[in-house]
């Protein structure tokens, strides 16, 4: 069984030249960390610590919240398959597997969110996600749409 972890966090280490500091993806194991940018910068003020989320301070943070969940269940996902097949744990797997994984698609990212919806009881969410799935599909002609 692997003692591997993950855990989004707001590297204050780092500040880049606009003031803001990355925002990575940190896998720990046998007391050593590597860290994985996700692709966001974020000031001080508008990350929550406690929760390792943007605040509502910060330009569309719902959706990236939901980005940074997904990352992470990729990565926890990830770690919990080698640990099944009885792989030893290294970053060299995860961070092969992980960056094959992270590239989610526009409708994978509606589905899983559909499904979400669903368990929760959300109905209402469900339906408006489901509407515009089916937009996007017709409009992209069922062709695989991938985040930038």
């Amino acid at each position: 069984m692997s003692n591997a972890h993950v855990k989004i966090v707001h590297f204050t280490s780092k500040t880049n030249k606009d003031g803001t500091n990355p925002v990575l993806l940190r896998i720990s194991y046998q007391r050593k960390l590597k860290y994985k940018s996700l692709g966001y910068n974020c000031m001080k003020s508008k990350w929550d610590k406690d929760r390792n989320r943007f605040t509502s301070k910060y330009p569309n943070y719902k959706a990236k919240n939901e980005v940074l969940k997904i990352k992470l269940r990729q990565a926890e996902e990830v770690i919990e398959d080698l640990s099944k097949k009885g792989e030893s744990f290294s970053f060299e797997k995860f961070f092969n597997k992980f960056l094959n994984k992270s590239n989610i698609s526009v409708f994978d990212f509606f589905k899983i969110r559909i499904q979400e919806f669903e368990k929760s009881g959300n109905y209402g969410n469900r339906e408006v996600y489901k509407n515009t799935y089916s937009a996007l599909s017709k409009f992209a002609k069922n062709d695989d749409l991938q985040f930038s």
